[in-house]
Formats: C-alpha cells, structure tokens, sequence
C-alpha cells in the first residue's frame, strides 16, 4: 500500500464538508438535549467519517452512503415515534 497525501487530503477535506452539512440538517443540538439516540448517532457518524479518510481502499461513495443512512435513520425514528 501506498502513501497517496493528496489522496488522503482530498477525502479528509469532502468529508468535512459532508459532515458539515450533516450536521445542519440535523440541528443544532446541545448535550444537554440530546437523546440516546442522538449522542450514538453522533458518534457514529463521526466514526464513518473517519473511516471515509482513513480507509483508502473502501469506495469512498459506499462510505458517504452510509453516512447519509445514519442521517435518515435517527428522522425516521423521531418520525415514527
């Protein structure tokens, strides 16, 4: 494997962006307010966003796919209940 740094660079720099503009279609919460569910959302997506600049060899659209699930999914439960 090879160290690729614009690579890595150009990942780490849409990742931010795409975290960006998760968490604004989230809302802004504080700890305070947030649920069980919110705190393990948070953490979760913070994970896959890692993994989008870190793991070189996945397709980083299956990642940034699994990052827009874990959006959907915290709506649709607060949504269902």
């Amino acid at each position: 494997m090879e160290f690729v740094p614009w690579s890595i660079l150009l990942r780490t720099f849409i990742t931010f962006v795409a975290l960006l503009i998760c968490t604004r279609v989230m809302g802004k919460q504080t700890i305070a307010q947030m649920t069980i569910l919110d705190f393990l959302t948070a953490v979760a997506i913070g994970n896959i966003g890692g993994s989008i600049a870190y793991h070189t060899d996945i397709n980083p659209l299956n990642i940034l796919l699994a990052l827009v699930l874990f959006i959907a999914f915290p709506y649709l439960a607060s949504y269902a209940s």
